[in-house]
C-alpha cells in the first residue's frame, strides 16, 4: 500500500513532498484536484486545529492516468511554523477491506454449512 509523510512550511512551501510535479521549496498555495478542493489550504486548516485533522482529496501522479483518491492527516507544530503529515490511498485501502471481508465471508460460510 501507498503510502508517505510531508512537511510543509505553513506559509505555503513545500519542505518535504512525495511527487515527481512539486520540488521542496516550490510555492503549492494554488494546487487544488479536479473537485475543486484546494489541498494544501485544507490542509493548513486542519494543521491549525488542536490534533490535526484529515482531508480528503485526488491526487494526479505523471505516471498514472486517472487521479487517486488520497487521506491525508495534517497535524501542526506551530514551534517550527510547520504542518506535518501522512498520506495513503483510499482506494487501496478499500480494496483491502474488501479482501478481509471477503475472507471473513468465506469462513462464516464454511462454518454454517459445516
Amino acid at each position: 500500500m501507498k503510502m508517505a509523510i510531508f512537511c510543509e512550511y505553513l506559509r505555503w512551501h513545500c519542505k518535504i513532498i512525495h511527487s515527481n510535479i512539486y520540488k521542496p521549496g516550490d510555492d503549492i498555495s494554488e494546487i487544488e484536484d479536479r473537485n475543486g478542493v484546494k489541498i494544501f489550504y485544507e490542509e493548513l486548516l486542519q494543521a491549525t486545529k488542536a490534533g490535526g485533522g484529515f482531508v480528503e482529496y485526488e491526487w494526479v501522479e505523471p505516471d498514472v492516468e486517472k487521479p487517486i483518491k488520497n487521506l491525508s492527516f495534517i497535524y501542526g507544530v506551530d514551534a517550527w511554523q510547520w504542518m506535518v503529515g501522512a498520506w495513503t490511498n483510499i482506494e487501496e485501502i478499500n480494496a483491502q477491506i474488501l479482501v478481509k471481508k471477503t475472507s471473513l465471508l468465506k469462513t462464516w460460510l464454511f462454518v454454517l454449512l459445516w
